[in-house]
C-alpha cells in the first residue's frame, strides 16, 4: 500500500507537476505507539511521539538505517496510524 502511494505521488509529480494531492491522517493511536516504543527500546531504538514534529524526526532517524529495518519499521508504524482521509 505504501509503495503504491509513493508511486502514485511520483507519477503525478512527474507528469503533472502543477497538480497536488493532499492526504490527511488523524492523530496516531498513541496507545499503539506506546506499545511499539516499548518493543523498540528492547533493541535500543526509540520513538519520540510527544508531538507530530518529534515523531516525524524520530521516524526519519529510524528510516535512515539499513533497508530491512527501514521496511520493518514502516510496517510497524503504519499499524499505529489511522487511515488517511
Amino acid at each position: 500500500m505504501l509503495k503504491a502511494n509513493e508511486l502514485a505521488a511520483e507519477t503525478t509529480l512527474k507528469n503533472c507537476p502543477s497538480c497536488s494531492v493532499l492526504r490527511r491522517h488523524p492523530p496516531p493511536k498513541f496507545h499503539a505507539l506506546e506499545e511499539l516504543n516499548t518493543e523498540l527500546e528492547k533493541i535500543n531504538e526509540k520513538l519520540d511521539y510527544t508531538n507530530s514534529y518529534n515523531l516525524n524526526k524520530s521516524l526519519d532517524l529510524l528510516f535512515h538505517q539499513n533497508k530491512i529495518k527501514n521496511e520493518t519499521f514502516k510496517i510497524l508504524i503504519t499499524r499505529c496510524m489511522h487511515e488517511a482521509q
